[in-house]
């Protein structure tokens, strides 16, 4: 072709590195491989960036059995989120407003009474006694 003779034995007599060890060709990688899961895993179509979007439901509601309207107001119902740690501790000094140091033993107590609950029945009749029965609402 286009070498002469004196380049054909030029080029044999070195190494030529590329033809005996190889060269690592790496051919342009599509957009779907860098996508692609590393552990196999089959993935649904669409963009990936969908599963990122939105916002977490929330769920303000309070289950009911068949009440009536008047008794679905009366009553409200117990939101977890409204109870913290010192929760029990506002309503009972509701029940104390002159004396916070009895609402806090009060309190304290129901907490021991609550911690040591084994059966319903028992653990309602230790908090009536010690709140008294006019505050049979709260403690039901």
């Amino acid at each position: 072709t286009d070498w002469s003779q004196e380049e054909k034995t030029q080029t044999s007599d070195t190494i030529d590195f590329d033809e005996t060890y190889g060269v690592n060709v790496q051919f342009e990688e599509s957009d779907d491989d860098d996508t692609a899961n590393v552990y196999g895993e089959v993935q649904e179509d669409g963009d990936a960036d969908d599963d990122n979007e939105g916002e977490e439901a929330t769920f303000d509601v309070t289950l009911h059995a068949n009440l009536s309207e008047e008794n679905k107001k009366a009553d409200g119902g117990l939101h977890p989120r409204e109870i913290d740690a010192f929760w029990i501790q506002r309503k009972i000094s509701k029940f104390y407003p002159d004396d916070p140091n009895t609402a806090q033993s009060k309190a304290n107590e129901v907490l021991e009474i609550l911690k040591t609950a084994g059966d319903d029945r028992e653990t309602e009749t230790k908090l009536v006694l010690l709140l008294d029965v006019s505050h049979f609402e709260f403690i039901k």
